[in-house]
């Protein structure tokens, strides 16, 4: 998971706010004690979609 916050999230701190980048390693650091996989109720659902088409001439 930790892999998964780095890959999606990691390079944003230029399109955040600062509080927000703040919240975000706050949560998702491992070293945090905040971090949010430690919380033993913590659930998430990750999805992606993927999006296949065709350009016709």
């Amino acid at each position: 998971m930790t892999e998964l916050f780095q890959m999606r999230w990691g390079e944003i701190d230029l399109e955040v706010t600062s509080e927000d980048w703040k919240e975000y390693q706050r949560l998702c650091h491992p070293d945090s004690p905040d971090f949010i996989l430690n919380i033993p109720d913590y659930c998430a659902f990750i999805t992606y979609s993927l999006f296949c088409g065709r350009v016709v001439q």
